[in-house]
């Protein structure tokens, strides 16, 4: 006993705490900055090609600046024939390959994203669209090789009309990505276009020479040129990787969590309260919740880098499990830090306990943290190489293990010296929960070490092994074709209501431009529909802010473009090099821009696209006649026109309405899956979809566009209290997953798991029927408070006079606590006895799982409750 003793006071006083002074502090933050930044920045910021982009400044700023510029090197490539007209001279290469043309840039445009996956995500989808748009036209010029030419019959009229009509209507019906009907609409208005005015002979297509008389044939081509260019343009001089950036945002957050972890034994386990450390653990975790939102994202696209590569795939595999760990790990850490350790009083028996236990939380701890970083390496090397690895990790796993079962005895022993033991008291609640985690902790590396070891074995074909499961069972193109036809989506209200108004735009700007307007709209002109394909976008927000954009990207764009050609594009040598440096330097402006900011992107983008094809129409020695480019312009504005007419005809509702509707209906997925939770009558809990984290997340989203809506006789939107609401929704939900992760049974787990036996029977408690009756009440409260958001009137809101609102459900929840734990000690159902001597974990342990759940109730309460208080103070209105 003495050594054991001398053991703890050894290792307690080499992580004794001492409130450190500012120096101290700065220190400690720029040290680990420069741990980060030598972590994921290094390979490029030490490198002259990395430094010439500012790797070494600032990452993102360095990443949006490489693509652009490789994207404006490509794109200048491809435009200098076009520049020197050579496309134009019958003797040309260029001349007999009609892939190099200026629409190409479009399609580059659209096509190029961030990472090698993204790109050829974006590519399918264009490509498939061009494809699915000329097939029609080939059908329909098949059956009528000469569309509607006047001495045809005039039912043939109807018949394209109808076949036009159809294929507008399904492709917008039906769940297509939105790029593949950009690129299946903007191309098939034209061949319809054609159809219905009639044509002589099909066109002409020329590649490498060979004469190809295939109509739409030309629009493939020129996609698939499109394409090539932006895959270049991602893959050399070496691919942008999103295997790459996940691997490095997994060593992000494996090391963002482990020093989560150090700080908030620094601040728990000391004897004074440092709110300074508290401060540092919300920034902390503000850091890791932007890597843990990106890390599955890169992990998708990584699938087509993949495909052929088999470590590739065990990488992404392998990360996907990671990501899940972490995922959990951090909300049960945020869970930790906002709430358990934020409360704690730092008495006297806090003292003593932590005091008695720091040593062993710290070994668990670096322990747990060593073997997590040993499985994200593991990850991102395609898995457990060798049998040393193999080794080094169940080493690790047992020092885990005997961890958490040295601290669960200390635990114990410590309540026992203080008479404790067998009970659970209110001063020892969240102590209870930081040293429950502290073993969920260490479990979660410990489990995801062994399942990487099985794959490794089953790799290897020994016996007991056991591969990964991937992210899905179904190969992602299988699964896209499910969603295109996935009768959820197509029947959503809003999904029809965008079909409705983007069909109804391009058959408004079909018809304009079949028929035209004198001398302003030319008539038999598909420019109009076919911008209005080109802008399509499920864009959520406000009608109005989403057109103006528009406005602004293509007519911008295209008379800048058209003004720079009028100056420069002469085919002097002088008018050459200065167009060439135009379009550089357009491009590298515009698509930054996109690239770089989530506000102009979607303008910049259109620029980049309609400004570029402008500059690209060859050089010449004749003065620039403007008339054409006011036809475009003139094709533009009416085609926006028509869709803001129509957005504001047939929109669901502006932002505020909008953002209203999206809160409520995540509140009441929210009270569901709380009262599924806490009912006795289900044995069964499911794991939480994304579906309530991407509701906030579009609430979000709409506050920021309701914030900027034109009011006009509405009263002004409650855009911080919105955001009080979503941080008590975010809340609520936080400690509904951390229930869950504990409450739901270990054993295979599953999207739906059986409630442990504990659990089951703390649920059958008579105090626990008071908890469950003061957490519905206070549901039904936010329910209706979360109304004021949907009243735009001066007059009072007559529900805050309801009288349900005077409850205070709170006091209820609080004494069915109390009584739940004067009774714990005397009811094994509610605790859970067992002798603390075969205890290997705190996860066994009844009071601690007992205060678990109390701590998880109290901290879903208390978001609610602010979130209350708050309505009623901001006024009757």
């Amino acid at each position: 006993m003495e050594n054991v003793e001398s053991e703890s006071q050894r290792l307690l006083s080499e992580s004794a705490l001492r409130v450190p002074n500012v120096d101290t502090i700065v220190e400690a933050h720029l040290e680990r900055a420069n741990r980060a930044f030598a972590r994921t920045y290094v390979r490029k910021a030490n490198s002259p090609y990395g430094r010439a982009f500012l790797y070494n400044k600032n990452w993102s700023f360095a990443q949006s600046a490489e693509l652009a510029t490789r994207a404006s090197i490509f794109m200048l490539v491809f435009a200098t024939p076009l520049i020197l007209s050579l496309h134009r001279s019958e003797t040309s290469f260029f001349y007999e390959n009609e892939m190099f043309n200026s629409s190409a840039i479009v399609m580059f445009v659209y096509t190029l994203y961030l990472s090698v996956g993204d790109t050829i995500i974006f590519a399918i989808d264009g490509m498939l669209g061009t494809i699915s748009a000329a097939a029609a036209a080939m059908v329909m010029f098949a059956i009528f090789p000469h569309g509607c030419q006047e001495e045809v019959s005039p039912g043939l009229w109807w018949f394209g009309l109808v076949a036009g009509v159809l294929f507008v209507t399904s492709t917008l019906v039906l769940n297509f990505s939105t790029l593949a009907q950009v690129f299946a609409l903007s191309n098939f208005v034209w061949h319809w276009m054609a159809f219905m005015t009639g044509v002589d002979h099909w066109p002409d297509t020329i590649i490498f020479g060979v004469h190809i008389r295939l109509y739409g044939f030309e629009g493939i081509l020129t996609a698939c040129s499109g394409c090539m260019l932006a895959m270049l343009s991602i893959c050399l001089p070496y691919p942008m990787l999103a295997l790459t950036k996940a691997c490095d945002v997994a060593e992000d957050i494996v090391t963002c969590i482990g020093e989560s972890w150090d700080t908030s034994i620094e601040f728990y386990c000391n004897a004074v309260r440092a709110d300074y450390k508290q401060s540092k653990l919300r920034q902390e975790m503000s850091e890791i919740s932007k890597y843990i939102g990106s890390l599955q994202g890169y992990v998708d696209s990584s699938w087509w880098e993949a495909v052929l590569i088999p470590k590739w795939r065990r990488t992404s595999i392998h990360l996907f499990h990671l990501n899940k760990v972490t995922k959990e790990v951090f909300d049960r850490l945020m869970h930790v830090i906002v709430r358990s350790v934020g409360r704690e009083e730092f008495d006297e028996q806090h003292e003593k306990v932590m005091k008695t236990c720091q040593p062993y939380i710290d070994k668990v701890i670096m322990t747990a943290k060593t073997l997590l970083e040993r499985c994200m390496k593991a990850a991102n090397n395609g898995g457990v190489e060798d049998a040393a690895e193999e080794a080094e990790l169940e080493t690790l796993m047992g020092k885990v293990k005997a961890g958490m079962r040295d601290l669960t005895q200390k635990f114990l022993g410590a309540k026992e010296d203080l008479g404790l033991l067998g009970s659970i008291t209110e001063t020892l609640i969240d102590e209870h929960v930081f040293a429950f985690e502290v073993c969920v902790f260490g479990r979660l590396a410990c489990e995801l070490a062994a399942n990487f070891i099985n794959d490794s074995r089953a790799r290897r074909g020994e016996e007991g092994g056991k591969l990964l499961d991937p992210p899905s069972k179904e190969w992602p193109i299988v699964s896209a074709v499910k969603k295109v036809f996935d009768p959820k989506v197509v029947r959503e209200s809003e999904h029809l209501n965008f079909a409705l108004r983007n069909t109804l735009s391009i058959l408004l700007g079909f018809t304009i431009g079949y028929n035209g307007y004198h001398k302003m709209i030319r008539e038999h002109n598909a420019g109009i529909s076919g911008t209005a394909a080109v802008l399509l976008s499920k864009y959520g927000g406000s009608a109005l802010t989403k057109n103006m954009n528009r406005l602004m990207g293509v007519v911008v764009g295209e008379l800048a473009g058209e003004l720079i050609y009028a100056l420069l594009g002469w085919c002097d040598w002088w008018g050459v090099a200065s167009l060439m440096v135009c379009v550089f330097l357009w491009s590298l402006t515009m698509l930054f821009t996109y690239y770089n900011s989530p506000r102009l992107g979607p303008i910049t983008c259109l620029m980049a696209a309609f400004g570029t094809q402008e500059l690209l129409k060859g050089c010449s020695e004749e003065k620039v006649n403007p008339l054409e480019t006011f036809h475009d312009v003139i094709n533009c504005v009416v085609s926006i026109f028509i869709m803001m007419f129509v957005d504001s005809a047939f929109s669901l509702g502006n932002p505020s309405k909008k953002a209203s509707g999206v809160l409520a209906e995540a509140w009441e997925q929210l009270v569901k899956d709380v009262l599924e939770v806490f009912s006795a009558e289900k044995e069964t809990v499911h794991e939480d979809s994304g579906a309530i984290t991407a509701l906030i997340g579009n609430a979000s989203f709409l506050n920021q566009e309701a914030n900027e809506e034109p009011r006009y006789w509405k009263t002004p939107w409650k855009f911080d209290l919105f955001n009080r609401a979503l941080e008590c929704a975010s809340g609520v939900r936080l400690n509904l997953t951390c229930i869950v992760y504990a409450v739901a049974d270990e054993e295979g787990r599953t999207k739906e798991d059986t409630k442990e036996d504990w659990f089951q029977k703390l649920l059958q408690a008579e105090a626990f029927k008071d908890i469950r009756q003061g957490m519905e009440t206070m549901m039904e409260q936010i329910k209706v408070l979360s109304k004021v958001f949907a009243h735009e009137e001066v007059s009072p809101m007559e529900e805050l006079k309801d009288e349900e609102l005077c409850k205070r459900p709170e006091e209820l929840l609080n004494g069915g606590i109390k009584r739940l734990m004067a009774d714990a000690g005397k009811d094994s159902d509610i605790m859970a006895k067992k002798d603390p001597s075969t205890l290997s974990t705190m996860e066994q342990d009844g009071a601690a799982q007992l205060a678990f759940v109390i701590s998880c109730i109290r901290s879903l309460m208390q978001d609610m409750q602010d979130f209350k208080f708050e309505v009623l103070a901001a006024g009757p209105a």
